[in-house]
């Protein structure tokens, strides 16, 4: 396995602090750690929106001190990437190329004679990530027929089929899986590799499931990985084995728990129950509870006042540790089903504070962060209108522009190539006027308050609960 190692990169809070504090000595202490637990080559990542060279050079000096790896050039951008390549001693790896926009015609066309080697991801030419292995194997044509044209011979491209987070999607290791057969059978030259931590994202005992997945993938023919070279070579836990396979993270979270199984909760009233229910994740025994207290006499809005209440609570409990990303996306489906049943017939349960616009940026397929921070803004009581993923930032505007009560346009990505694309659309947004009171939160694993003051977003928080606390607080003011 070809380890790359993962960890200088600005979206790590500890490179992040070393990088806003220009301390030399522990980016080069970062890069020894890594190559001393078995690392091939260094992953290096600014995060920075804007001018990238600087933090680039600061890095690339520093760790070029310390190690004689080559070193993977990772931005979003195909020109700041060829910029940083010239500051290696040594050809390495860029990160990435995709059939996205122009892309592959930049870096091919400026590196086919070099010896540098291409991370390229199979997304679709809006650089979305594709649903199926069909779709994902027809952008690894479009890259093999350019590869082809510059002269760029297949064992110098890393493949990445684009692992999807576990806790939101079951299949997503069973996809991934598949994917990495079929390039492997039809193209053993070719080097198929994976950043680990996004099919972790959200669960428990996180490099238990890393290492799972390396290992197992590598079973199936993958030979690199973006890593914590650590993870690499440890024994495989046989239910991280077993969740990736079935994709049933319920029970690996009950192990994880002190006692196997979720606390039970004792009810005295239909209402408690049915928070219950919610909490737990159980959307048809809400929907059933939350008919049989409407029959007896409980008002619409006393219910959702106290769902609210209860998924406030949970959420609270996700931002402590307590309850992890597949639990909050069955709770949010329970409250829906429940919700549902309530608002229907015209039944007026809550004033609502008005609504928000809510989708994932053009480019991004990632819908669980924007989910879970949707459930909690319509716990707090917005109306919530949720375009979903690859969202054009004209449909943005659009919708909000259809809503005459829209308070908040809420931007998700995941992907650090997706950071351009959110800040194109809030630059489309400030400068429709007829949306200048409207406010524009940002957020997801990528963006920072530094990312999201440059780009000039008016709310950025940390989390999901407080992303629903500030924008309830902004909207009151």
């Amino acid at each position: 396995m070809y380890l790359i190692g993962e960890k200088l990169n600005g979206f790590v809070p500890k490179t992040r602090k070393a990088i806003e504090a220009r301390d030399a000595e522990a980016i080069r202490n970062i890069a020894r750690e890594q190559e001393a637990a078995g690392a091939n080559a260094l992953d290096i990542c600014t995060a920075v929106n804007g001018d990238e060279m600087p933090v680039f050079e600061f890095l690339i000096s520093n760790v070029q001190e310390v190690s004689g790896l080559p070193i993977s050039v990772d931005s979003p951008d195909p020109h700041v990437c060829l910029a940083a390549a010239r500051l290696c001693a040594r050809p390495g790896i860029i990160n990435s190329v995709s059939p996205e926009g122009d892309k592959l015609d930049v870096v091919f066309g400026a590196l086919a004679e070099s010896g540098w080697s291409f991370v390229a991801m199979l997304t679709d030419s809006r650089g979305g990530v594709p649903e199926t292995v069909a779709e994902r194997l027809a952008a690894l044509d479009t890259i093999l027929e350019k590869a082809r044209e510059y002269g760029v011979t297949e064992d110098r491209l890393f493949i990445d089929p684009m692992v999807m987070t576990l806790g939101a999607r079951p299949d997503a290791f069973n996809v991934f899986a598949e994917c990495v057969r079929a390039i492997r059978k039809d193209h053993p030259e070719i080097h198929i590799v994976s950043g680990t931590s996004n099919i972790s994202h959200g669960l428990p005992r996180r490099k238990q499931m890393n290492a799972a997945f390396l290992n197992l993938a590598e079973q199936d023919g993958m030979d690199a990985g973006i890593c914590d070279p650590a993870c690499y070579g440890l024994e495989t836990d046989p239910l991280a084995a077993e969740t990736l396979r079935t994709g049933d993270t319920a029970k690996y979270i009950a192990a994880f728990r002190d006692n196997g199984t979720p606390v039970a909760t004792e009810t005295k009233t239909t209402t408690e129950a049915l928070c219950a229910a919610v909490t737990a994740g159980e959307p048809e025994r809400a929907e059933a509870l939350a008919k049989t207290a409407l029959e007896q006499g409980v008002t619409a809005g006393e219910l959702i006042a106290a769902m609210t209440d209860a998924m406030t609570a949970l959420g609270e409990r996700f931002s402590a540790g307590e309850v992890f990303i597949p639990e909050l996306v069955m709770a949010a489906k329970a409250m829906k089903k429940a919700g549902e049943l309530l608002k229907s017939g015209n039944v007026k349960a809550v004033d609502s504070l008005g609504t928000v616009i809510i989708g994932t940026v053009m480019g991004d397929m990632h819908d669980i962060g924007k989910n879970i921070v949707a459930m909690l803004l319509e716990s707090a009581g917005f109306n919530i209108v949720d375009l979903g993923v690859d969202v054009l930032p004209e449909d943005f505007i659009d919708e909000a522009l259809a809503h005459e009560d829209t308070k908040i346009i809420a931007l998700s990505c995941l992907l650090t190539t997706t950071m351009p694309a959110m800040q194109e659309t809030v630059e489309m947004i400030k400068e429709e006027p007829r949306l200048s009171g409207v406010l524009v939160m940002v957020g997801g694993a990528p963006v920072t308050p530094q990312f999201a003051e440059q780009i000039g977003a008016d709310i950025y928080t940390e989390d999901a609960v407080e992303c629903a606390r500030t924008a309830k607080e902004r909207c009151n003011a």
